[in-house]
């Protein structure tokens, strides 16, 4: 398992917002989060990328490691990405800037990991490929602004971001477009995403599925995803179903579980 959720309770101003949460999920895998409004789902994500409220109890674990009491950008470094519903808008940071320095933090970190692996010969000479670094070499900034345009392009993605602030000034469909470009560059092991589909037109939700279908493919990213639409679920082919109802665990299945909520609904099940 990649994601290991363990007896996850959350309390925000005494009121139980998760119960005794309890998740796993396999690596290279597309998991969904499904629910009715408010039944916990962006607290769930919110918890696995470090945010912490004012009661947390359970553990987290990340690809056998305790991550629960870690900072946010010391899980992020570890390859969790986290897509919010709507992404804040930060005036004055450049979008390659951004880019840029997120890269340089990844990878100094997982060059340092890898380096401390072979040190203490934790990792067999014959699987020294699969442990490198996701990022193989330090780029500078010129060699780095061509990698995006390559990567970009390859993915069909525009390249017009770079010119602005992160966000600034972004429609709903180009936050979700920055984010994609970001995942795309940065090639995080485990992307967490809160109801991506919405504000998407026909045209860009099949773009976003592309994408995703394409990042599977090639970097074997794992996918937990909520979502409120049944037909865009079904689209992402998921190999996990999780209803959250009220804080708690409720149902879990598979696509079959997506068409019988698409067709009694949640009060129903």
């Amino acid at each position: 398992m990649i994601l290991q959720i363990k007896n996850l309770s959350i309390y925000i101003d005494d009121r139980i917002v998760l119960d005794s949460i309890n998740l796993d999920v396999k690596k290279g895998s597309t998991t969904l989060l499904l629910g009715k409004n408010g039944a916990g789902k962006s607290t769930i994500l919110k918890s696995v990328i470090g945010f912490r409220f004012s009661k947390f109890f359970g553990d987290i674990f990340f690809e056998n490691e305790k991550i629960s009491d870690l900072k946010i950008n010391e899980i992020a470094n570890r390859g969790v990405f986290l897509q919010f519903q709507n992404p804040p808008e930060i005036e004055g940071v450049g979008f390659l800037k951004f880019l840029k320095t997120a890269y340089d933090e990844n990878f100094e970190f997982e060059k340092k990991r890898f380096e401390i692996l072979v040190k203490n010969k934790k990792i067999l000479t014959n699987r020294l490929d699969e442990e490198k670094t996701r990022f193989k070499k330090f780029l500078n900034i010129t060699e780095f602004k061509k990698f995006c345009i390559e990567e970009i392009k390859r993915f069909d993605l525009p390249i017009d971001f770079f010119g602005r602030s992160l966000n600034e000034g972004f429609s709903g469909g180009e936050k979700k477009v920055s984010e994609l470009i970001q995942m795309i560059i940065l090639r995080p092991k485990f992307v967490m995403m809160d109801e991506p589909d919405s504000g998407l037109d026909v045209d860009m939700r099949k773009k976003f599925l592309s994408v995703l279908r394409k990042m599977k493919k090639e970097f074997d990213t794992t996918f937990l995803i909520v979502s409120h639409y049944m037909d865009f679920s079904l689209q992402l082919l998921p190999d996990k179903v999780f209803v959250i109802e009220n804080g708690k665990n409720f149902l879990e299945g598979e696509k079959d579980l997506i068409k019988k909520i698409s067709s009694v609904g949640f009060e129903n099940l």
